[in-house]
């Protein structure tokens, strides 16, 4: 039966696995992990770590795989276990360290089935801005592409660029140039042209 195989396999590795049996095989539960705060905290005027609050927001629990970015630039991947979620549906990371955190991305490589990555990424105010194109707020709605044959769709949140084709979730794109914008962890780069609502 599929209950003597759940069983074979956590014997074999040692661990408690009745979570990913539950959410992948006997449920039909999403996943959404979502960045709810993020502050510095100061002992006596001088910071000495950054708390992060992740809010598990659907049934489903997965690790939390966290890329934080200071202001010299620095990037830190954090894990943290599954196991959190056994009892907890909030939980804050500690990232210590002195300098500030300038942006956070919930798993910045999207190899977690996560249904809503608009609440993925947050970015401090004093981060580094980037020059966006004077027509970003005419970006959003439906593009065509002839290579790929298929009808896209663009929206705009925080100035930021999303892109979804049909059934797949939304990618993050992030402006290079002009109207140009990449999607660097599959190595993809788009030139709207809004005019004529193309890709």
């Amino acid at each position: 039966t599929p209950f003597d195989f759940f069983r074979s396999m956590e014997n074999g590795a040692g661990d408690d696995l009745s979570w990913f049996w539950k959410s992948w095989f006997l449920e039909s539960w999403k996943m959404d992990q979502g960045i709810r705060a993020v502050k510095p905290v100061k002992v006596e005027g001088k910071q000495t770590r950054t708390d992060i609050t992740i809010d598990n927001l659907e049934p489903m629990p997965m690790p939390i795989i966290l890329e934080v970015v200071t202001k010299s630039g620095k990037k830190d991947t954090l894990k943290i276990p599954v196991d959190i979620w056994m009892r907890n549906t909030s939980w804050t990371v500690r990232y210590p360290g002195t300098e500030e955190v300038v942006s956070v991305t919930i798993d910045p490589e999207k190899v977690l089935p996560d249904s809503d990555d608009t609440n993925n990424k947050w970015i401090s105010e004093n981060a580094p801005k980037k020059e966006l194109p004077k027509n970003l707020p005419s970006y959003p709605g439906s593009y065509t592409n002839e290579q790929l044959n298929v009808t896209l769709t663009v929206s705009v949140k925080d100035n930021v660029v999303y892109i979804q084709l049909p059934n797949q979730p939304q990618l993050e794109f992030d402006h290079e140039v002009g109207d140009k914008f990449v999607f660097a962890e599959a190595d993809i780069t788009i030139t709207f042209d809004v005019a004529k609502k193309e890709l």
